[in-house]
């Protein structure tokens, strides 16, 4: 169940909703054939998550990616999915918890317990070693630049049987398809994996002190235990002390009293019998609260917040600015509730990745954008151009070829005219520019000091149109030549 709304603009998302997410975005971003989804799908797929969605990002995209995988007969999810850890791998680890916690509370105990020996001072020692752990890895923050580990690969071999059904999808599906969703899901996986993974620590040590009190409980109902102690480093009044303030928790909770005044006649010195050996059920009562209070309680707790530290993953995944920019890239697709606008190029090629380029920088611009329409202004005809152009829209973008060498008598005199229909049209809104240097990029990629190039010729183009009434487009370097 995708995307279910909680109230008003809040939704969830579950690690389902992120997979298909970026199952679409890793076939969109490498099928430039568009044999997935046509064009048309992917606007049709827009603007109904959009109209259903509202301004929730993440609702937007989880709605938008079932939409467009029901437009589809190919079995993307197949091939195009994050390897996951088996129930059974689970389980066996927490039943084997169980087992050594049920192993752990007969270790030097035969007849006697002897309270100092018990298994509840390590596993309180370890315990308070984790949580503190566990507290400060909840608190700090998540590195973002970590490779593929050994743990991803080996539940990637775990999760690799396909069908052979599957194995066809991998010769349909763009050929980068899978490292594309690979690059867009590793680290949310690894990052839920690696919280899902401290839950499951935290289960298992909370089955350890369960069996180890089960264990205890086991044998105290089949045999006669007597408790006893014996220490090297503690003498009576110190073991007294120990036992008293270890078991004063379980003892405020249970209302049953440490026998401690017994301690001196329970002790067993040189290897001889203890003089007055207890009975053991107070203190395996005592044994069992204290690990309920101590360690099971406290692992619940932190369970409880690792498991709302899971589920925020993938949201937290979709609010970053990677998934927020594709966000506004496949909104621009669509029309707003704005005035409209008209995309004006020269000296490019309007093909349909151009035009969705540019309809984006429109929509950055003008977020409420409406209709966009566009016009190519012929190489060599500006002036001509000019006298028939009239305004289709009081909102205008010039976007020039930034391959091409700036000049007066052309580019400027071109939007010099541009700016005086748009005057005589009353249209309040100034003339916008933009640079599209994706050629340009191409073509100095080899040089070592091709940034500083395009920096240059930037700054030419500045120069040029200095002194005319019009508006950059931010960054129009970062995003036209790329």
């Amino acid at each position: 169940m995708a995307c279910e709304p909680i109230a008003g603009r809040f939704f969830t998302v579950n690690w389902d909703d992120f997979q298909q997410v970026a199952r679409v975005r890793a076939v969109e971003e490498t099928d430039g054939d568009a044999r997935i989804w046509d064009s048309n799908a992917r606007r049709a797929g827009t603007e109904e998550a959009k109209r259903v969605s509202g301004s929730n990002v993440a609702a937007f995209l989880c709605r938008r990616a079932k939409a467009l995988l029901t437009r589809t007969k190919e079995p993307v999810e197949a091939v195009l999915s994050m390897p996951v850890v088996p129930g059974w791998f689970v389980s066996t680890g927490l039943v084997a918890a169980f087992g050594l916690g049920w192993a752990l509370s007969a270790v030097g105990q035969e007849r006697e317990i002897n309270l100092l020996a018990l298994p509840l001072m390590g596993i309180l020692a370890w315990n308070a070693i984790v949580v503190i752990i566990s507290l400060v890895a909840l608190l700090r923050p998540s590195r973002g630049n970590v490779k593929r580990t050994r743990v991803e690969q080996f539940f990637q071999r775990i999760s690799a049987w396909k069908s052979p059904s599957a194995q066809n999808v991998v010769a349909r599906l763009p050929q980068r398809a899978r490292e594309r969703f690979q690059e867009l899901a590793s680290m949310p996986w690894r990052a839920r994996l690696t919280s899902r993974f401290r839950v499951w620590l935290h289960v298992g040590a909370a089955l350890i002190a369960i069996g180890s009190t089960a264990g205890m409980f086991a044998r105290g109902w089949s045999r006669d235990y007597r408790a006893v102690w014996e220490s090297t480093l503690l003498e009576a009044n110190g073991a007294s002390r120990f036992l008293g303030a270890l078991f004063a928790p379980a003892s405020d909770v249970t209302g049953i009293h440490v026998p401690l005044e017994k301690i001196p006649g329970m002790q067993r010195v040189e290897g001889r019998d203890a003089l007055h050996p207890d009975s053991a059920r107070d203190w395996i009562i005592l044994y069992g609260a204290t690990l309920g209070l101590l360690v099971v309680l406290p692992r619940f707790l932190l369970l409880l917040l690792e498991s709302v530290h899971t589920r925020a993953i993938p949201r937290r995944a979709l609010q970053s600015v990677e998934w927020q920019t594709y966000a506004r890239r496949l909104l621009s697709l669509v029309e707003g509730a704005g005035a409209p606008a008209q995309i004006l190029t020269h000296g490019l090629s309007a093909d349909a990745a151009s035009q969705d380029r540019w309809r984006q920088w429109a929509h950055l611009h003008w977020r409420d954008v409406g209709h966009v329409d566009f016009q190519a202004v012929p190489v060599g005809a500006e002036t001509e151009f000019i006298e028939t152009w009239q305004s289709a829209a009081p909102r205008v973008l010039l976007v020039f070829n930034m391959s091409n060498v700036p000049e007066s008598e052309i580019q400027r005199e071109l939007a010099e005219g541009i700016i005086a229909k748009l005057h005589a049209s009353l249209s309040s809104a100034p003339l916008l520019l933009a640079l599209d240097g994706r050629e340009l990029r191409q073509r100095w990629a080899g040089f070592a000091d091709g940034e500083s190039r395009l920096s240059e010729r930037l700054a030419s183009w500045r120069e040029i149109m200095n002194g005319l009434p019009v508006e950059w487009l931010q960054a129009e370097v970062e995003m036209g030549t790329r």
